[in-house]
């Protein structure tokens, strides 16, 4: 059986998937994670309903709980799985018990960044570079994706914690095995990933232009909010032209931040700069297609162009739509019925 709680739920057997679909809805699919996430620990009542509705659970929450559990040891034995503890309620407590063997993605995550840990102490630079690898493979997506609640957001502070030690094992196995290339992307990515998690909007990747200097010297410089406009002008200068530019000593190159765990499915960043409005969408890619957010903002350049163009006209007489589009869903709308 291998179980997954990064990104969507899902459970494997030999004869199946149960996808998260399967799980009886939202409580259906964090009671199910939480108790995968805590196997083997007897959770109590109250704990878990906290975890699935929060500080204010129904008046029925108990009962909830209880036809829960009974859904999944349901949906569970229809593929096999009906070993009676796997899933036992006793002493106001729900327990999971994994049958041996069973794989899950973030079990696994955080034992391969500690085998990278440990092959790394013992100068097994191969493995360490594996494992290390391979738990950040795991944890390039969020846990419990469009997920909130203190539960959640405490369980992916904790796998980034993996994330990151296992980017440092790597980084270091990269750099004492000679690939210092490796070795930088992968530092770059550690640094880069706790700025998201940290709340930076502008980070400056900054390497040291001088020579013979360690390839993982990454330095990181905040700038004054009245010098950051003039200075994220001079760097967009330099990126049109595809170099970097000189500042303080410095040679800075803008860097973008990646899309990490605790974002929202689909959210536009906004920046006026001296010469642009850039705008950035980040989006999951298993709920849109890049088409869509194409469309999305095609339809945004026209609203701005024409509000621009006739500011004094109501928001809800700016078209979207190009003629094209228009005429399209039109002509869908008078086709014949079928």
């Amino acid at each position: 059986m291998r179980i997954s709680l990064i990104g969507r739920v899902t459970v494997e057997f030999d004869d199946g998937v149960i996808d998260e679909a399967q799980l009886f809805g939202r409580q259906g699919r964090l009671f199910f994670s939480y108790l995968v996430a805590e196997n083997g620990r007897p959770v109590p009542r109250d704990e878990l309903a906290e975890a699935l509705w929060g500080q204010t659970p129904p008046v029925t929450w108990e009962k909830a709980l209880t036809v829960l559990a009974s859904k999944l040891r349901r949906v569970l034995a229809q593929h096999g799985v009906a070993h009676p503890a796997l899933l036992t309620a006793a002493f106001g407590c729900y327990r999971i018990e994994l049958p041996e063997g069973t794989w899950v993605d973030v079990l696994e995550a955080a034992n391969a960044a500690d085998d990278a840990v440990r092959a790394l102490e013992d100068a097994e630079l191969d493995r360490a570079r594996e494992r290390g690898a391979l738990a950040t493979s795991l944890l390039h997506r969020p846990f419990l994706s469009g997920e909130n609640g203190p539960w959640v957001e405490a369980k992916r502070r904790e796998l980034d914690d993996v994330r990151e030690r296992a980017l440092a094992t790597l980084a270091d196995a990269n750099l004492r095995a000679g690939d210092a290339s490796a070795a930088v992307d992968a530092a770059q990515r550690q640094v880069m990933g706790g700025l998201a998690h940290a709340g930076y909007q502008h980070a400056l990747l900054a390497r040291s232009s001088g020579v013979g200097s360690s390839p993982l010297r990454i330095v990181f410089t905040m700038v004054a909010t009245d010098r950051l406009d003039a200075l994220l002008h001079l760097l967009a200068e330099g990126a049109e032209r595809g170099t970097d530019v000189e500042y303080g000593g410095l040679r800075l190159s803008l860097v973008d931040v990646p899309q990490l765990e605790g974002q929202f499915d689909l959210s536009v960043e906004m920046r006026q700069s001296p010469s642009a409005l850039t705008a950035v969408f980040r989006y999951s890619t298993e709920l849109f297609e890049r088409a869509t957010i194409e469309r999305l903002l095609e339809h945004y350049l026209r609203f701005l162009t024409a509000a621009v163009d006739n500011p004094s006209q109501r928001v809800t007489a700016v078209p979207l739509l190009a003629d094209a589009e228009l005429a399209e869903l039109l002509a869908l709308g008078t086709g014949a019925v079928r």
